[in-house]
């Protein structure tokens, strides 16, 4: 910028040579140090602002333990500094539902999953300048939603189990009911005879 010495916009050259960097504008020439311009970006030390689940707030503790009802999760994060909210964006994926990265837009800080299914996830967090991202800047969570205990195989199993039983005693009763009138009526015909 004008700041760092550029006396135009107009640029109709660049070139190179180790550290110095020599531009050509409409108002002559001039040159800058590049290790000593361009600023090199300081890590930001993302954190989790707030955790929801269900609509509560909740401690956030990495491997929470999650009931089967508690399927609607909402992350809000941010990074050290006013500034980068304003020119800054995130990237952010769930492992376990989704492992592509998607982006946010400037000044979003907070991602919302209703009507999770229950299994183990990853939730990753990493901010994004312009361009750049930096691998060792991704905070994530883990946690893992329980299933419901009606399709656990052993509710399933044991109601399985329940309904042959019962099926099992209900067709016994019938066949000795029927054994019961079969030998009524024997014992009526001997008497008839």
């Amino acid at each position: 910028t004008k700041t760092d010495g550029i006396v135009s916009s107009r640029i109709s050259g660049i070139e190179v040579e180790g550290d110095t960097i020599i531009v050509a504008s409409n108002k002559g020439l001039f040159s800058f140090n590049k290790r000593k311009v361009f600023k090199t970006l300081k890590p930001s030390n993302i954190y989790f602002d707030r955790v929801e689940v269900n609509e509560k707030p909740i401690d956030v503790s990495n491997n929470l333990d999650l009931d089967y009802y508690q399927n609607a999760i909402k992350f809000n994060f941010n990074v050290n500094g006013i500034v980068f909210n304003q020119k800054g964006n995130y990237r952010y994926r769930l492992l376990g539902y989704n492992a592509q990265w998607i982006t946010t837009a400037i000044g979003e800080t907070s991602v919302k999953y209703n009507s999770l299914r229950a299994g183990n996830y990853t939730f990753q967090v990493q901010p994004v300048y312009g361009l750049d991202t930096n691998e060792n800047e991704v905070l994530e969570l883990k946690f893992s939603i329980q299933q419901a205990f009606w399709k656990t195989w052993w509710f399933i199993s044991g109601l399985s189990i329940l309904i042959l039983s019962f099926t099992v005693l209900y067709f016994r009763r019938k066949i000795a009911k029927r054994e019961l009138i079969r030998q009524h009526q024997i014992k009526q015909l001997s008497l008839d005879n």
